[in-house]
């Protein structure tokens, strides 16, 4: 793995992925990129764990886990993040096929709140999808 001279502080596995995160608050995946899993913005499979660098340097990851096509991450300030296949809603926020749907169980202002992720820019999409997530999990 690239992570220079960093140690592996935490890591978890899923039926079709790996994920490693570092002493630097960095995250590695691997394995089966299906469903967008391992976060690389690509679906293809990794062989060696790659960075996954939509988190640069603004977020220090802390912990991850994987699911059968989802993968969850919470950075040192408690915020969580969730990509690949939500469609039975594993993954914490509605997808898109749920919003097409009318499915997700979140209620109408979930729904609104998902279509307007799509043209959000980043700042303001990650502060949306953190409510969305909250909100999810605190039924």
């Amino acid at each position: 793995m690239a992570a220079g001279s960093a140690n592996i502080t935490h890591v978890a596995a899923g039926p079709e992925c790996s994920a490693f995160v570092t002493d630097k608050g960095k995250l590695y995946m691997c394995g089966s990129g299906d469903h967008g899993r391992l976060g690389l913005g690509h679906t293809n499979t990794a062989r060696t764990p790659l960075l996954v660098s939509y988190f640069g340097e603004d977020h220090a990851i802390e912990k991850v886990a994987c699911g059968i096509a989802h993968t969850l991450c919470m950075t040192s300030k408690g915020r969580v993040f969730a990509w690949g296949d939500g469609t039975w809603g594993n993954a914490g926020i509605i997808t898109q096929s749920d919003v097409r749907e009318g499915g997700g169980g979140g209620g109408d202002r979930d729904k609104r709140e998902a279509k307007e992720l799509r043209g959000a820019g980043r700042k303001e999409r990650e502060e949306r999808e953190n409510l969305v997530v909250r909100r999810a999990i605190s039924r």
